[in-house]
C-alpha cells in the first residue's frame, strides 16, 4: 500500500477560512505507526485541514522546513526518537514553535500530564483518541500569522 507522505510547500498554504466560516489549521501528524498517521491526516483532511504526516522524528523535523504547522499531533512513543526530545527540538523551530503541540500517549495519570507540559506539550491526548475531542483542540487552535514565515 502507497502512502501519501507528500509534504506542502509554504506556497500552498491553507486558507485560513472554508466557506463555511470554519478556521482551517495546518496539522503536522507524527506517529511510527503509519496506517493511523495516514487515517488521521485523511480525517483531518476530510474535516478541511491542511495535513502532513510524518513517521519519524527526523522527517518531522525536514517537514517543519517548507510546512509551518498550527497543530502537531505527536505519538510521544515515536520510535526514532524520545517524543520529549522531539518536543525540544519543535519548540526551538521557528516554524513549529507556536504550534500547539498534541501528545498522544498510552499514559493519562496526573503526573504524567505535569511532566508532559512542562516539557512544552500543549495538550496530552490518550492513544484511544477521540476525533471529536481532536477536533475541538485544532478548532480552538488560534493562527498566529506573525509567527510563521510568510
Amino acid at each position: 500500500m502507497d502512502l501519501d507522505t507528500t509534504t506542502v510547500t509554504p506556497s500552498e498554504r491553507a486558507p485560513k477560512r472554508r466557506a463555511r466560516g470554519v478556521a482551517v489549521h495546518r496539522v503536522l501528524v507524527v506517529d511510527d505507526f503509519l496506517d493511523l498517521a495516514d487515517t488521521m491526516r485523511l480525517l483531518l483532511t476530510h474535516h478541511g485541514h491542511v495535513s502532513v504526516m510524518s513517521c519519524d522524528a527526523r522527517s518531522a523535523l525536514d517537514v517543519i522546513e517548507t510546512f509551518a504547522p498550527d497543530v502537531v499531533l505527536l505519538d510521544f512513543g515515536v520510535k526514532t526518537e524520545d517524543g520529549r526530545a522531539l518536543v525540544e527540538k519543535l519548540r526551538q523551530h521557528p516554524n513549529a514553535r507556536h504550534a500547539r503541540l498534541v501528545a498522544i500517549s498510552g499514559w493519562g495519570r496526573d503526573a504524567d500530564v505535569a511532566r508532559a507540559s512542562d516539557r512544552g506539550v500543549t495538550d496530552l491526548l490518550l492513544q484511544s483518541v477521540v476525533l471529536g475531542a481532536l477536533l475541538q483542540l485544532i478548532a480552538i487552535t488560534p493562527h498566529d500569522d506573525d509567527a510563521a514565515p510568510a
